[in-house]
């Protein structure tokens, strides 16, 4: 019953105009939860570096163009997307000898952010991830409607339907309170 909800939620959250049940959800999904990822990567990296050293982390943004500075994931990206600020992330990383794993973190990010081609692949290996997905959770619950049969895989399905369903109500909230460009559901 749990997939059958989560499924009449998303649904209900994001068909809106033509096209199949299917194609209007996952279509829906892959732009929401590719961008959401991105960004909580991004969320995530500058978490980590504000736990490791704060003031370290405030003297680098500070000198960050004042446009860059404005959001947590904002000046994130411009350390680590931006060539003309290689400098401030060398400083940032030369703090970092006694920390490997961040150092790992914040260097791949560097990688996968720095080359739009590398970016448009990452983006497209989640987008394709997120397809499989959906439709792995529209054929369980067709299975489940159509000839009551579970499988013992349910279990797995749930936790990703409701990864989903989270991720959308998150960026649904998120773009309320942030940037107020929704007005209703």
């Amino acid at each position: 019953s749990q997939i059958l909800n989560l499924w009449i939620c998303l649904e209900a959250l994001l068909i809106t105009g033509k096209g199949t049940h299917i194609s209007t959800v996952e279509k829906s999904i892959k732009l929401v939860v590719t961008n959401y990822y991105l960004k909580e990567r991004l969320t995530n990296l500058h978490d980590l570096l504000q736990k490791w050293d704060s003031v370290k982390l405030s003297e680098v943004i500070d000198k960050l163009p004042p446009e860059w500075q404005e959001d947590d994931e904002l000046s994130t990206l411009a350390l680590i997307g931006l060539k003309e600020h290689e400098n401030l992330a060398m400083e940032l990383l030369a703090e970092m000898d006694d920390y490997p794993l961040l150092r790992y973190k914040f260097m791949r990010l560097v990688r996968e952010y720095q080359k739009p081609k590398t970016l448009e692949d990452l983006k497209t290996r989640f987008e394709k991830k997120s397809s499989y997905d959906i439709r792995r959770i529209y054929r369980t619950r067709n299975k489940i409607v159509h000839q009551g049969v579970l499988d013992n895989k349910s279990e797995t399905i749930v936790s990703v339907a409701h990864y989903y369903l989270d991720t959308v109500m998150n960026a649904i909230i998120y773009n309320r309170i942030v940037h107020e460009d929704i007005n209703s559901i």
